[in-house]
């Protein structure tokens, strides 16, 4: 199995609004989104105000699946990985 602990920097690109903009396009509350992945309503909501700089790759797999979509075209080529545990 592969191991998705790779942080995401989503300080680049708009990867905020674009979240909110496919969550809004599947009719879907953040709460909503929260239940079908599994994740707090915290989490989402601060992805989406852009408070998290960096989330695991295996939260953004969760969001993607929950809208349909693989992780390449949630994050539509804007983030990129950051190693485990470092910045850079």
């Amino acid at each position: 199995m592969k191991n998705n602990t790779k942080n995401i920097d989503l300080t680049r690109g708009n990867f905020p609004t674009r979240l909110r903009e496919l969550r809004e396009e599947h009719h879907l509350s953040q709460s909503d989104l929260a239940e079908k992945t599994g994740l707090t309503y915290r989490t989402i909501h601060d992805i989406e105000k852009g408070k998290r700089a960096r989330v695991q790759e295996k939260t953004l797999m969760l969001i993607a699946g929950a809208l349909g979509m693989t992780l390449e075209e949630l994050l539509n080529g804007e983030i990129t990985h950051q190693p485990r545990g470092g910045t850079t």
